[in-house]
């Protein structure tokens, strides 16, 4: 049995989730504890092992972080930031060099860089490169091939072991949905943080375009952020406001996406996109903007959903045809299917052949 530390917070986001499934997966087997720098989130945590430090950031926690490695001797530390791999890097060196370390690679770094400030590039982004952070750890997850191609060309990849493991996505039976052609308001339904590279406004516009050809359609958001006032205001601008609902954060999306006709994602970039396996998991039919990197795989190059060009008029035009000629539901099976590539017992599998094989 190992003993693995994970270092993540416990709610907020989809890698945050991703961690915990990686964490509830894995304890099958290893005896596995979730290392909160800040705690957001443990009120609603109760079936995983968790520590709290209670920092206000991963800087702040960094000493803290060291010493609690140090009293817990870890046999794996898995890691997916630069301050929680500097940590167990450092603690790998100066205290115990027979444990591994494993550093997942959730972002498409390149796109997400592109939002941050320089003050924090120089912390997140050169100085791992001038230390060579990355190439210090044992072993290297990306999210999917897409990832992995991005990262590389920012970093020297030459020491560590590399493998490309899909995000686990726990997945619920299907509600048998009625195989029917499209009739009054088509419920489209999104998922993400209501922030610009989700480029929500897209499909707030397409509901404006599609409503001047005769093609009446509702759109649901699921999510929270900062671009809520600007997405309400443009849809007012549009005179869609009636057809557009924000649904705020929502625990378990996919026990919700059962209620919609088809589900829709025009991010600028995605690393995995989890959402749309579980649309896929949920048998609704999927289209999705090609953009960098992870819908391409998932959809396999469109062999499971629509798969548009990068830009607002192609996807409003497919989108238009889609809800227009119906759905194909040969490929929404196929999807269905495809989704279960996905499970938790399937990728914690893949983990546990990286921490065994090491």
């Amino acid at each position: 049995m190992n003993r693995v530390i994970i270092i993540s917070e416990l709610a907020a986001g989809g890698v945050e989730r991703v961690n915990y499934l990686l964490s509830k997966g894995l304890s099958a087997t290893d005896r596995v504890t979730t290392l909160s720098i800040k705690g957001v989130g443990k009120e609603k945590i109760h079936d995983i092992d968790y520590e709290v430090l209670g920092k206000s950031s991963g800087k702040k926690a960094i000493r803290s972080i060291i010493k609690y490695l140090r009293s817990e001797k870890p046999d794996w530390i898995i890691t997916c930031d630069h301050t929680s791999a500097f940590c167990a890097v450092m603690y790998k060196k100066l205290y115990n060099s027979k444990c591994k370390c494993m550093f997942i690679v959730h972002s498409v770094y390149s796109s997400m860089f592109y939002y941050k400030p320089k003050s924090k590039l120089l912390i997140q982004h050169y100085i791992p490169k001038l230390l060579n952070l990355y190439n210090e750890c044992d072993a290297i997850v990306y999210v999917s091939q897409g990832v992995k191609e991005d990262f590389k060309k920012l970093y020297t990849i030459n020491k560590s072991k590399e493998y490309v493991i899909f995000n686990p996505v726990f997945l619920r039976m299907p509600i048998l949905r009625e195989k029917r052609e499209f009739k009054g308001n088509i419920k489209l339904v999104t998922v993400g943080r209501l922030a610009t590279e989700k480029r929500q406004k897209y499909l707030i516009e397409a509901v404006a375009v599609l409503r001047e050809k005769a093609i009446e359609t509702e759109l649901f958001i699921y999510g929270e952020g900062l671009l809520k006032i600007e997405l309400e205001k443009f849809a007012n601008e549009l005179k869609v406001e009636k057809q557009i609902h924000f649904c705020g954060f929502c625990e378990n999306v996919i026990d919700e996406l059962h209620k919609y006709d088809v589900f829709c994602l025009t991010s600028e970039f995605e690393s995995f996109g989890n959402v749309i396996v579980e649309a896929m998991g949920a048998k609704l039919p999927v289209i999705c903007m090609d953009c960098p990197v992870g819908p391409r795989e998932i959809l396999d190059n469109g062999n499971y959903g629509v798969l548009t060009q990068n830009t607002k008029e192609d996807f409003i035009r497919q989108l238009g045809i889609l809800l227009r000629d119906g759905v194909d539901y040969d490929v929404v099976d196929k999807a269905y299917k495809k989704s279960c590539d996905f499970s938790l017992k399937v990728v914690i599998e893949k983990y546990k052949q990286v921490i065994n094989n090491a």
